[in-house]
């Protein structure tokens, strides 16, 4: 994973959007993982960010 959190949360922000923009694509089961990455990251910068 990224070590900045700013990185991260540029990152997950564009991922938002584009799942928002290409449902069919996101979530029909390929790309399904790397959300559920993001949700379950306990990694400590990122619980800090608001």
């Amino acid at each position: 994973m990224d070590s900045d959190p700013k990185i991260r949360i540029k990152g997950v922000q564009a991922l938002g959007q584009w799942m928002n923009q290409l449902p069919d694509y996101f979530f029909g089961g390929h790309y399904i993982q790397y959300l559920s990455w993001v949700l379950t990251d306990t990694s400590e910068t990122y619980l800090d960010i608001e």
